[in-house]
């Protein structure tokens, strides 16, 4: 008999952390798809503590697991975390990401 059921699990790890979860998650669903540089917000999940109001997790590493056991099949993703300085940072980060042209008026000098 074949794989009858899957389960999906993401676990979260705080910033140089690798052995204890952050955060554990169990579905019957896949997650969405999470890379690296994405922005997590862990404000809300249970027993998270050490990182303050206003911070996020930015996602340096994922790592997938996929392996079978009595016809169930986990497929686990890994997201490995450091802290994003505060949310004001990371948006003016991502505006100096943006093409030059967007930053200039008409006559080619900066607006």
């Amino acid at each position: 008999m074949g794989v009858q059921f899957t389960k999906y699990c993401i676990e979260f790890y705080g910033p140089g952390v690798t052995k204890e979860t952050l955060a554990h998650f169990e579905s019957d669903k896949p997650f969405n798809d999470i890379h690296v540089d994405h922005l997590i917000n862990p404000h809300g999940w249970p027993g998270v503590t050490g990182i303050r109001v206003g911070h996020r997790l930015r996602v340096v590493n994922v790592e997938h697991i996929i392996s079978v056991n009595e016809n169930i099949m986990t497929n686990k993703m890994m997201v490995y975390t450091l802290v994003a300085d505060s949310m004001a940072k990371t948006i003016q980060e991502k505006m100096d990401m943006w093409p030059p042209s967007v930053h200039q008026d008409d006559e080619g000098g900066h607006a």
